[in-house]
């Protein structure tokens, strides 16, 4: 079983110290992981030339760290993407990882929950996991941040998002623990071969 760790840290430290712990749980834990950190590096935005879904059946034309975590966003069980929240959105970098994630659905459409989504490329998508990131953040852009999750995790073909906010440091020890309990009810066991290798 696999763990996606996704983060852009940019100098902050609520950011850098969950990272930190999260990493902590996960090695002393002996689970298998592999960790992205994506601040200052080059990311395409996504252009909308549709080549992942016509051309280049699920790859991206552009060969960058996006399309990385894109093919091992697939082989992963749980994806955790950690974030500032800036206006009860992501950073933009988390947010065009995201965006990168479209070679991993289909151009077709279904009905989900009376909303129109992308069908599925493949079987199985990793749980879909936020940790948002702010001191000055209000509770309006909580609850924005959250449903922009769920939708996104119904994107990626998951029924809703586990989202976990860290406005202190003092929240990331709780946060830290409920990813475990989650890990335990998601059948993610510890010391079993990387997936990501």
């Amino acid at each position: 079983m696999a763990i996606l760790l996704i983060s852009d840290n940019n100098h902050n430290s609520i950011i850098e110290k969950s990272v930190t712990k999260i990493k902590m749980l996960l090695d002393k834990g002996g689970y298998q992981y592999k960790h992205y950190e994506i601040a200052n590096k080059k990311l395409n935005h996504c252009i909308g030339c549709f080549s992942c879904w016509l051309k280049t059946p699920g790859i991206c034309i552009f060969n960058d760290i996006a399309s990385e975590i894109a093919k091992d966003y697939v082989k992963s069980d749980v994806a955790i993407f950690i974030s500032n929240i800036r206006y009860g959105t992501y950073s933009v970098p988390i947010r065009r990882v995201l965006d990168r994630q479209i070679p991993n659905i289909l151009p077709f459409f279904e009905k989900v929950n009376n909303e129109i989504h992308h069908s599925s490329r493949y079987n199985n998508y990793p749980e879909f996991v936020v940790v948002g990131c702010g001191e000055d953040i209000s509770d309006f852009e909580i609850e924005t941040f959250k449903s922009l999750a769920d939708a996104n995790a119904i994107n990626f073909k998951k029924e809703k998002a586990f989202v976990y906010v860290c406005r202190a440091v003092r929240d990331i020890d709780e946060t830290v623990q409920s990813l475990e309990n989650h890990f335990s009810q998601w059948g993610i066991t510890r010391n079993e071969k990387n997936l990501l290798c």
